[in-house]
């Protein structure tokens, strides 16, 4: 397994992207009201980061954690309305086990699909 592929990694990454994409996909238009391109170019970007947060990581490591966080994306899409994914700003951000369980079983197996 490569060094990036864990689901802490993945979990805080997962964290700060739903933030990022939810204040991103808003600007200069009023706050997204459902998953949308913008929503979801948002949450990939910061997920998986910029070249100089994955220094140091090969481009098979970058790929695999760019999979995980689409397949994260997938997952919100499929298992929250999108109220409850901007819900889990503040939630998460303090404490990853407000997740719903079956979110966080289905971020799980992205990890281990990928």
């Amino acid at each position: 397994m490569l060094r990036r592929s864990t689901p802490c990694r993945l979990l805080a990454s997962v964290a700060a992207a739903v933030f990022t994409a939810l204040v991103l996909a808003g600007c200069g238009q009023e706050t997204p009201t459902d998953y949308s391109d913008a929503v979801e170019q948002n949450f990939l970007t910061q997920c998986v980061g910029t070249d100089a947060d994955n220094e140091g990581f090969d481009d098979d490591e970058v790929d695999e954690l760019r999979d995980e966080c689409e397949c994260a994306y997938d997952t919100f899409q499929r298992e929250l309305e999108f109220d409850d994914f901007k819900e889990l700003d503040t939630e998460v951000r303090s404490d990853l086990e407000a997740l719903p369980d079956n979110v966080y079983d289905q971020l799980l197996r992205c990890v281990v699909q990928s």
